[in-house]
């Protein structure tokens, strides 16, 4: 049987489960669970939509069919597919495992820009990928340089290629390693509980099940504020684990934008215009430019509301530094304020 075009194939998977009778609804989110992960492992492949929700039905109509038949069946049919999707590029499965056996690194910041530099050149994510996520979680376990603020991996190939979602997922994997790391209170849904242990701050932080939760087939706003509850202080310290509402703020404030016609540059563009112009009229700042651009972006990101404090913890993460106390972030804004053209 086909999923038409159009036709989510969650909802085909309900309709298959409807005729259904020797399944109880535990089993059946089970099942939809495995289907899921399939699903989004199928994304990667360069195959059409059709002959994607072709191979989702017909995994959907094996599985239920079998299972009626008997559970052992019905187990073996997962297995199956579970090994159809190890054969998915991009691995399936995070390569770090344990942190106990990463490499003994001093400074896994600089060979991070190193990684990121070599990848530019090449373009083969697979073959930086180990280390890239080696060093992601050697800063996390350092617990300044958050992800959001560290370098990205550019392959150059066009938007749309399986590889931003071979990375995607790698970094999801990595925001929840740093959540984890650093301590963060995050509390999941009651529905959600079996992604509890991602969070348990006491308990070694569990890398398996980090990858089934970046595997799942969800959006953003989803896993961020429906599942997770994610404040958007911990949201704009991440690389992945972000709503629309924080992208789209961060991404309005990074990017300029066409109006009538004309080019008008963002908001940080002519904040750092200002700070070059404050630079050059006193050069005792140049030594403080890095300080005050992180300020003016944590404030930007967290919206003027926010508390001195938060701004000044974010601002450390985006350098990679210990925060600051109150007293000097509130100085540098009310600095910028003075001197600076496009710092309000």
């Amino acid at each position: 049987m086909e999923i038409k075009h159009g036709v989510a194939w969650e909802k085909y998977f309900d309709q298959q489960v409807a005729n259904c009778t020797a399944l109880d609804q535990e089993k059946v989110e089970e099942l939809k669970g495995d289907i899921s992960i399939q699903y989004s492992l199928l994304e990667l492949d360069d195959i059409e939509e059709s002959t994607r929700l072709q191979k989702i039905a017909e995994m959907t109509d094996q599985l239920l069919s079998d299972y009626q038949k008997s559970k052992a069946v019905a187990e073996s049919v997962i297995a199956h597919i579970g090994h159809l999707a190890s054969r998915q590029p991009g691995g399936n499965s995070f390569p770090v495992a344990d942190i106990n056996d990463l490499p003994e690194i001093d400074d896994p910041s600089l060979h991070l820009e190193e990684l990121m530099v070599e990848l530019r050149q090449h373009g083969d994510y697979s073959r930086i990928r180990k280390e890239y996520c080696q060093f992601a979680i050697l800063l996390n376990l350092q617990g300044r340089l958050a992800p959001a603020f560290r370098p990205v991996p550019v392959t150059g190939k066009k938007y749309g290629d399986k590889v931003f979602n071979e990375i995607h997922r790698d970094q999801l994997v990595i925001d929840c390693h740093w959540l984890h790391a650093t301590q963060n209170f995050i509390k999941a849904r009651a529905k959600d509980m079996e992604f509890a242990p991602l969070f348990k701050t006491a308990k070694p932080f569990p890398f398996s099940l980090a990858w089934d939760f970046a595997c799942k087939k969800w959006t953003a706003d989803h896993r961020a504020v429906d599942m997770l509850r994610l404040t958007e202080f911990q949201q704009c310290q991440l690389a992945a684990l972000r709503s629309d509402k924080v992208k789209e703020r961060i991404r309005d404030m990074t990017e300029g934008t066409r109006k009538n016609g004309r080019f008008v540059p963002s908001p940080h563009a002519v904040f750092t215009q200002g700070l070059n112009a404050w630079c050059e009229r006193d050069r005792r700042i140049c030594k403080h430019r890095e300080g005050y651009e992180a300020v003016w972006k944590a404030r930007s990101f967290l919206g003027e509301q926010e508390s001195v404090r938060l701004v000044g913890e974010l601002a450390a993460m985006m350098l990679g530094e210990s925060p600051k106390d109150e007293k000097t972030t509130r100085s540098k804004e009310e600095n910028i304020r003075r001197h600076i053209s496009g710092g309000d």
